[in-house]
Parts: structure tokens; C-alpha cells; sequence
């Protein structure tokens, strides 16, 4: 499996560092995404070690830019960069705070890696709001979340800077700890679909572990405390009231009333362009083909409008 050919990564951070945990990572992340990252441009946020900056080039990706706040990460990541001798000019690592550099820099990448990182903060909207900005065609996800809930809510933590891998302290910390948002699985569905990212694929973990039994169970994921998402650019829909619960327990989304015959709206059609004032038969049209292939619903004529 792929640490088991790079194993010096299982020595440059104590940060989940496990041999079965690393391999099934990749599977999970990067193999099953190969498609995506074939000569890809890739912007890694919170890059840690450089591991996942290493094994997306390794997968196929053209090109690296990792972004870690901790300068002796950087440093480690550069040093085994330089061990398994990567081409200086695929890779590059800045040193700063993520949002920082987010908002400094312009990015022109492919794939955006957000692996162990959307809760280790409480700023998801800015997060992807320039995300947003940057984008990427893909964004794959990988993170803790609140399990077994059916509500789209963060349940809030400290995370102290001084442990690795916890948040590092940024402009609106206090003292020495900062404040840190874990969303439950609706909420994080929820945050992507509000900055239009479909969710096109979430990895089965329990199919994995049984696929690599030798690698052994990995607690959160079979818990499903933590979730892997594949997810694309998609189509702008308007906001809706929010999820309801269906009678098997599954969440649905409601798409709010129907517009009236003589309603106009502001859409965004499929080439990105803005139309105002588009009559509600048009506007209904292009937001089914979004509402459909993200959630299987779409919008139908009330009673009045069908007489």
C-alpha cells in the first residue's frame, strides 16, 4: 500500500502517523479520486507534513501548493520532498495562516485537498467563501464531524495551539486557545451546497476496511465520526428554508414554495452568467436541472398555477 513505499512520512509527524490509517486515508482520498487529479493543479489547505501534497503528486497531479501555518511542518515537508527527490518545480509550500494566505494570494488550481481541517475552525463560511473565489472544478473533504445526528448544527470545541494538530492561534483567538467548529453531517452538507459544491461522491468506509482487512479498523471512520466527500462545482440554487426529515430518517431538502405565474427571478445559468428578471417558467427549468442532480427534488406549479 502507498506508505508502505514512503515510509519515512510514518516518522515525520506523531499527527494520526498509524500505517493502516495513512494507507486507507490514500485509498479513500486519493486513489478512488485518480480521475481528478491526473495532471491536476492542487491547492492543500493546512498541509501538515506535506504527506497528502506528496501523495497527490504521486497520484498524478501536475502540480502541489501547500498551505501550513506551522513552520516546522513546512519544514519537514520540504525536507522529505527533497528525500524522495521531487521535482522542486511541482511543489511549493507557503508558510502562513490559511485564511491569510487565502485572501493575499490568488490561486489557479484544479482540485482544492480540505483534509483535517474544517473542524479545526469556527470561520467554515470564510473558509469557503474563498474557496469559492478560487474556483476549483473539485474540492475533496475529509473530516470529524458530529455523528448520528439528523440536524444540521456545530457543536463547539477548544483547540489549543501548543498539541499538534490542533488549530494554531489566529487573529480573533484569545489567550492561548482558539474556538473550533465540528459540524454534524447535515451541516456540512449544508455549508457545501450553500457555496455550490455537489457532493458527488461520499467514501464507504466500511467497504474499504473490509476490502484491506490487514490494515485493521479505523475507529472514527467505522463510527462515522469522520466522512470523505468528493465534491464538484455545481449550480447555483436559490436558498431554501433548510432540511426536513423524511419517514426513513434521511435527510430531504425542501425547495420552498413555487413562484407565482407572473414572478420573476435572478438566476445563475450553467455558464455562470447572472440573468435578472427571468420569467419563473425559465427560472424553474434551470434550478430542477441543479435541484435534481444535487438532491433527486425539484420544483412543481402549485394548484392556482396549473389552472
Amino acid at each position: 500500500m502507498f506508505f508502505d513505499d514512503y515510509p519515512k512520512f510514518l516518522e515525520t509527524s506523531k499527527v494520526y502517523s498509524k500505517r493502516g490509517r495513512l494507507n486507507l486515508r490514500y485509498e479513500a482520498i486519493f486513489a478512488a479520486n485518480a480521475d481528478i487529479l491526473d495532471g491536476a493543479r492542487v491547492l492543500d489547505l493546512a498541509s501538515h507534513d506535506g504527506r497528502w501534497s506528496f501523495a497527490a503528486l504521486r497520484t498524478g497531479a501536475a502540480h502541489v501548493t501547500g498551505i501550513e501555518a506551522r513552520r516546522k511542518a513546512v519544514e519537514s515537508a520540504n525536507e522529505t520532498f527533497s528525500y524522495y527527490d521531487v521535482d522542486r518545480e511541482k511543489y511549493r509550500f507557503v508558510c502562513g495562516d490559511v485564511y491569510d494566505v487565502l485572501r493575499r494570494e490568488d490561486f489557479d488550481v484544479d482540485v482544492v485537498l480540505c483534509l483535517g481541517y474544517m473542524y479545526h475552525t469556527y470561520r467554515q463560511t470564510e473558509l469557503l467563501y474563498r474557496i469559492r473565489q478560487i474556483d476549483p472544478e473539485y474540492l475533496l473533504v475529509d473530516s470529524t464531524v458530529v455523528p448520528d445526528q439528523e440536524e444540521p448544527f456545530v457543536k463547539l470545541y477548544v483547540d489549543r495551539p501548543q498539541k499538534p494538530g490542533e488549530a494554531t492561534l489566529d487573529a480573533f483567538s484569545h489567550g492561548r486557545s482558539t474556538l473550533v467548529g465540528r459540524p454534524s453531517v447535515p451541516a456540512l452538507r449544508m455549508m457545501l451546497r450553500t457555496y455550490d459544491f455537489e457532493i458527488e461522491d461520499t467514501c464507504d468506509w466500511h467497504a474499504l476496511m473490509a476490502e484491506y482487512p490487514e490494515a485493521g479498523v479505523i475507529g472514527d471512520y467505522a463510527e462515522g465520526k469522520r466522512v470523505t466527500m468528493r465534491c464538484r462545482s455545481g449550480f447555483a440554487v436559490p436558498p431554501n428554508p433548510g432540511p426536513t426529515t423524511s419517514e426513513n430518517g434521511h435527510g430531504r431538502w425542501s425547495a420552498g414554495p413555487s413562484l407565482p405565474a407572473t414572478a420573476t427571478a435572478s438566476i445563475v445559468t450553467e455558464e455562470g452568467q447572472v440573468e435578472q428578471g427571468a420569467p419563473s417558467k425559465r427560472w424553474r427549468e434551470l434550478v430542477n436541472r441543479g435541484l435534481a442532480r444535487t438532491t433527486g427534488y425539484e420544483f412543481r406549479r402549485s394548484d392556482q398555477e396549473q389552472n
